[in-house]
């Protein structure tokens, strides 16, 4: 861990690069555990207005484990309906919700989180608005234990400027073709991979997907 000022200071300033620049937003997560320790930092909002995920970004998180997220477990995550109730001013600690009994029966937990290392995740709302609710959680192991009180108040002096820059750039977070939660994920993958409309126009095309376009004629996109 490293809780020092320097730390402090370039973490704020990658905070507010994500006003200029969306993909700022990924260098900040994958800089705090370099300060925080633990297995992973996850970012999230909830579209209010279409009631889905719209984002999800986060560090030390492979694409798969983001993908399998987005495609089943967010559904039964049993957090996410205590966050989505949480006051915007307090942090929620899993653990003093679900012991450890229930995470030894509960299929979230048995399939999805602790065989990703995970166990524990203190999180909080940047944001509550009528247009989307942005979660940023702490992810740690059983072995690492909850969130250590001086990690905790090294995230509370970095949360005002985190809720600033969120409440700033809020349209990064709703549901949109410049803002779908799948853009961050399909960046990290390898597979050639494009985002379409119904009616099949092309909203986003991954590296691995350009590169395939150029490299052959038996996929092709036509006036968009």
């Amino acid at each position: 861990m490293d809780l020092s000022q320097a730390c402090f200071d370039r973490i704020v300033n990658l905070i507010y690069d994500t006003l200029d620049d969306r993909g700022a937003w990924r260098r900040m997560l994958e800089c705090l555990p370099e300060a925080v320790g633990g297995r992973a930092i996850h970012m999230l909002a909830f579209d209010a207005a279409h009631g889905a995920l719209s984002y999800s970004d986060g560090a030390d998180m492979a694409p798969q484990i983001d993908l399998e997220y987005i495609q089943k477990y967010q559904f039964i995550d049993p957090r996410v309906g205590l966050l989505r109730q949480q006051s915007a001013i307090g942090w929620l600690h899993c653990h003093e919700h679900f012991d450890d009994g229930f995470a030894a029966t509960h299929p979230f937990y048995q399939e999805f989180l602790i065989p990703h290392g995970a166990r524990y995740v203190s999180a909080c709302k940047l944001a509550d608005t009528p247009e989307a609710t942005v979660i940023f959680s702490c992810l740690r192991s059983g072995a690492e234990g909850p969130l250590p009180p001086n990690v905790l108040a090294f995230l509370d002096r970095l949360r005002p400027h985190l809720e600033r820059a969120v409440r700033m750039g809020l349209a990064q977070f709703v549901y949109s073709t410049q803002a779908l939660v799948g853009h961050a994920l399909i960046d990290k993958l390898r597979q050639p991979v494009m985002l379409l409309t119904a009616t099949g126009d092309v909203v986003l095309a991954n590296a691995a997907a350009r590169s395939l376009l150029a490299s052959t004629s038996l996929v092709q996109v036509a006036h968009g």
